[in-house]
């Protein structure tokens, strides 16, 4: 056997070791879902205590109330993901997204802004500042681009009607990461930003309607 077919053949094993490691690894999280917050945490499921732990909507978003600071709740995303490959956490993400829409929804109410002392950050984490920015309507600039790229509503999430099919935004994030490139921090960074100017929240009481949609009044009080 030459070096060529040598390298083929291990690069199959690899890839194969990958995929059951990804397939053991979803086996272990079943489907997240979310406890009463008020309930005891020691009565919550594994998979509940997951879903608490990287739901954007702990940071502020919508008219969901902050209970944690962004450094963590990007320090918890990073624990989570590194159990399961990319595509199954952005997946389940989603999926987490939209069955919990009521929690979250800030058409239900006022957008809340951020109601005293904000969080002191428990995991020491420090992150990068967001290169992504919405459409301005005149220019498509690269961070504009980016910023339509990891944002999530596209596939269909709450007020917003779906425009592509989940599979086609969960690549789109992953190439950011892995073949561009972008850190895994910033790309959290970025796509909670990008929620946050979708659906309001992180202190600011409005929408800003992603390319594309019409923009969506929001009620406030």
């Amino acid at each position: 056997m030459n070096r060529e077919s040598r390298l083929r053949k291990q690069k199959k094993r690899a890839r194969y070791y990958e995929r059951r490691q990804a397939q053991r690894a979803a086996a272990a999280f079943p489907d997240w879902t979310l406890p009463l917050l008020d309930s005891d945490p020691s009565g919550w499921t594994d998979a509940q205590v997951i879903a608490v732990s990287v739901h954007p909507m702990m940071t502020g978003l919508g008219r969901h109330p902050r209970l944690v600071a962004d450094a963590d709740w990007v320090d918890n995303v990073v624990r989570v993901k590194s159990a399961m490959s990319d595509e199954d956490f952005w997946h389940r993400f989603l999926q987490l997204l939209r069955t919990t829409y009521a929690w979250w929804d800030p058409q239900a109410g006022h957008v809340n802004e951020v109601a005293g002392p904000y969080p002191e950050c428990e995991s020491g984490r420090v992150l990068p500042a967001r290169t992504v920015e919405s459409y301005s309507g005149k220019l498509w600039t690269p961070a504009a681009v980016t910023g339509a790229v990891v944002n999530p509503v596209y596939t269909g999430i709450g007020c917003y009607p779906r425009q592509i099919p989940d599979v086609t935004w969960v690549q789109g994030v992953t190439l950011l990461e892995q073949r561009d490139g972008m850190a895994e921090d910033l790309l959290l960074v970025n796509v909670l930003w990008a929620l946050w100017e979708s659906f309001g929240g992180d202190g600011r009481p409005y929408c800003v309607a992603p390319f594309g949609y019409m923009p969506k009044p929001v009620q406030n009080g």
